[in-house]
């Protein structure tokens, strides 16, 4: 009797425990402004996941890949030049294994006139060519060096023409044939385009100066004024091996 008796004591005992602990399982399972948060960075993280897997399957494939090398030609120099007699070759090597980033190029130009009194240039160039990209190709700035050899007739002054505050002096050739060597630097900017199939094509433009060789003038020369030189390519094709 006394046991039953206690026992009807605290059975209200035992029910408020059992009703504050289904109380508190069903706020512990309602999600609080902490556990959102550590939700939603949790979905952030497995996205990432996703989107680096992603980026992993699907790889910028390279065109220049394997291939160490590059032989070009201009034909639009070379039909230009048929047009007035005269011979114009426009070419160049290219290296694309040292710097995955960039290229180091040798453009050759070649030009004989057809009038025995314009001058024949041969020159070299060695351009280094640094692409905006992550990858070659696209834009890109270059530094250069220049080696010219200029043969024709020596220039000598004729005179001079005064307009106001401004004086024109021209020159008029010799009889005297001469051989000029000159070095200079440069800087430009170009555009390239590669291809899978080994097929390249591009375009720059290139402003330097000559430092040594000016003692001497040739007649005709194409220069801007004394010591400059310019170099374009509007459409230069080529391959890489």
């Amino acid at each position: 009797m006394i046991r039953k008796a206690f026992l009807q004591k605290i059975r209200p005992v035992f029910v408020l425990a059992g009703f504050l602990a289904i109380s508190g399982s069903g706020l512990a399972q309602e999600p609080t402004v902490e556990t959102k948060v550590d939700s939603v960075l949790q979905l952030q993280k497995e996205m990432m996941k996703k989107q680096d897997s992603i980026f992993v399957e699907v790889k910028f494939v390279d065109p220049l890949k394997n291939k160490k090398f590059g032989i070009e030609f201009s034909p639009i120099a070379l039909i230009a030049a048929s047009a007035s007699d005269q011979l114009t070759l426009r070419g160049g090597f290219s290296l694309f294994a040292v710097d995955r980033h960039a290229e180091i190029a040798f453009p050759i130009s070649y030009n004989n006139p057809s009038a025995e009194d314009e001058p024949t240039t041969l020159a070299i160039s060695a351009h280094y060519r640094r692409f905006t990209g992550e990858h070659q190709g696209g834009f890109y700035f270059s530094g250069a060096l220049r080696y010219a050899i200029v043969s024709g007739k020596e220039a000598s002054d004729a005179g001079s023409l005064n307009f106001g505050r401004s004086t024109l002096n021209f020159s008029q050739s010799t009889e005297k044939s001469i051989t000029v060597h000159r070095f200079g630097v440069g800087f430009g900017i170009g555009w390239r385009r590669f291809w899978k199939s080994g097929f390249y094509w591009g375009a720059s433009i290139t402003l330097g100066r000559y430092f040594t060789g000016l003692d001497q003038e040739v007649a005709k020369e194409n220069n801007f004024n004394s010591g400059l030189w310019a170099e374009a390519e509007f459409f230069k094709i080529g391959f890489a091996f």
